[in-house]
């Protein structure tokens, strides 16, 4: 297969045209790498492999520009490109960067968690359902939230949710059985499991969590 032509298309993009009237973009880099030139004699599976070879360049440079945002998880990364470049395109490109290290599951997943349990006030069901979301692989969600799991420190975080969010509660009144009801819909929405729930309010309301500290 014959290039008739090969021209400046738009930006770093060349406009190939075919003999049999096909015509390809391509990038100038994957040009210039295979130095391709007008009149050059091209095989059709030499055609096929630089296509995928520029298609691959082209999904690798989109990577990058997502990276340098913020980091994705393997899953989000290779969703992303998949839907522009195919399956196998995105595969390659995903396993190349997991393997440079540019993506971490489990640096994503504790980067993820960390912001949702301080910043947000989430609870582990919360925290896990977000992770989850973003394609984190169960074994990882698992490690990232076994930190998490000490009992006095979920407590605090409840009492914490209910200072900043629900500060009535702590008034010293006696809270209505609606008001309660609604308290613990709401934690839990938050992601506290119940049973959680009802022993940092019995906590709360026997005095022995300190509902009348300063909040740190």
């Amino acid at each position: 297969m014959k290039i008739l032509k090969i021209e400046k298309y738009k930006g770093s993009t060349l406009r190939l045209e075919l003999e049999d009237g096909r015509e390809h973009f391509i990038s100038s880099e994957t040009a210039s790498a295979m130095n391709l030139l007008s009149g050059t004699d091209i095989p059709e599976s030499a055609l096929e492999d630089l296509l995928l070879a520029d298609k691959k360049r082209k999904a690798r440079e989109r990577a990058l520009y997502l990276l340098d945002g913020r980091d994705y998880s393997y899953v989000e990364l290779y969703e992303k490109l998949e839907c522009s470049y195919g399956g196998e395109v995105a595969y390659q490109v995903v396993d190349e960067l997991s393997e440079k290290g540019l993506i971490n599951d489990r640096r994503y997943a504790e980067e993820i968690a960390r912001r949702l349990y301080d910043s947000k006030g989430y609870g582990f069901y919360r925290v896990r359902e977000e992770l989850r979301g973003r394609g984190i692989p169960e074994a990882v969600i698992s490690e990232t939230l076994e930190k998490y799991s000490d009992q006095t420190e979920i407590k605090n975080r409840i009492l914490k949710a209910i200072r900043s969010r629900y500060p009535g509660y702590l008034s010293g009144e006696k809270a209505e059985p609606e008001d309660r009801h609604k308290l613990k819909a709401a934690l839990g929405r938050l992601g506290f499991c119940f049973s959680d729930i009802d022993s940092a309010l019995r906590d709360i309301d026997s005095g022995e969590l300190g509902c009348d500290e300063e909040e740190e």
